[in-house]
């Protein structure tokens, strides 16, 4: 969301005003006027997703939900393939499920679409590999999700394809993903803003007491932050992060993990309050992450008609 603030309107007390009422604000001078951008514009309720493209367009709920798991998998073997940090992974998968927010399953290859935004993620987080010429990222990342997607298609037994980057079927998977690119940056607005919920984890974790020096041999309760941090990661494959803010994802996983581990958690006054969160909010994220690790592995269902579009679909 963006708001333009005129000259003769920027007095102090207006800034201020608008400042106390969105406190994730960014503010940016340029030239005559005053920029102001909201970052917190990326999360929709559970209305909005049951009525999401992909469900308008006659695809099921659990269709959508496995080929979402099944992208973000790929996502994670592919850029644990490349040796890229978790947290380009972490911003592919945010940027993945955003977009299908937005765009139909039917329009767009879930499979092309979880290349592009690993592509994305990499650029967004500056991994070492952004150095180096633009086409040498892109046909690592093309190598990789290819590899991933034959180990899960092939047959036990047969020797895997590879995939040949000068072939006619590179360069039609390598167009296709600056396409999906150019779509992807078109429906967020170019805002690519993404907050994950790891670093405010780590923080909550010490300030319960949970983890002394964060060393598993110092820690009062050993396996704790290891257990959490695991977890973080694998609720990156539900749509939690296009649900709730980072700082309600990171107490649910703690109260889930706490529950887990069977550790006890401060009742007086109850810990969550401290971090703002409220408990209806917290058993929602467990629930989705217990239906999460209730679920089996994610296998691609084909839903899409038009793998490689002439023509982007218009918004």
């Amino acid at each position: 969301a963006y708001f333009v603030v005129a000259p003769e309107q920027q007095g102090h007390s207006c800034v201020q005003k608008w400042a106390a009422a969105s406190t994730e604000a960014a503010c940016w001078h340029w030239g005559p006027v005053m920029i102001h951008t909201t970052l917190d514009n990326f999360f929709l309720d559970d209305e909005a997703l049951e009525n999401s493209p992909s469900r308008r367009s006659g695809i099921d709920r659990d269709t959508e939900n496995s080929l979402r798991h099944y992208g973000c998998e790929l996502i994670q073997e592919a850029g644990i393939l490349l040796g890229f940090q978790q947290v380009v992974m972490a911003t592919g998968q945010v940027l993945f499920h955003r977009f299908f927010c937005k765009r139909s399953m039917k329009e767009y290859n879930v499979k092309k679409l979880a290349a592009t935004a690993l592509w994305q993620g990499a650029k967004l987080e500056e991994a070492p590999e952004v150095s180096g010429h633009p086409r040498e990222l892109l046909n690592k990342v093309m190598v990789a999700v290819d590899r991933c997607i034959a180990r899960r298609e092939t047959p036990e037994g047969r020797k895997l394809a590879v995939l040949d980057l000068h072939s006619k079927e590179a360069e039609e998977f390598r167009r296709s993903l600056i396409r999906y690119e150019m779509e992807m940056l078109k429906v967020f607005g170019f805002i690519t803003h993404v907050e994950h919920p790891h670093k405010l984890l780590l923080n909550y974790i010490q300030i319960l007491g949970l983890a002394e020096g964060m060393e598993q041999d110092e820690a009062e309760f050993p396996g704790f932050v290891q257990e959490a941090w695991n977890i973080a990661n694998d609720s990156l494959r539900t749509t939690l992060c296009v649900r709730f803010k980072s700082s309600i994802i990171a107490c649910g996983i703690i109260f889930y993990v706490s529950r887990k581990l069977k550790v006890v958690l401060p009742e007086t006054p109850p810990w969550f309050d401290i971090f703002g969160v409220k408990p209806s909010q917290m058993y929602e994220v467990c629930a989705t992450l217990h239906l999460l690790y209730a679920t089996a592995r994610a296998h691609f269902i084909p839903v899409c008609h038009q793998i490689l579009p002439s023509k982007p679909p218009t918004p």
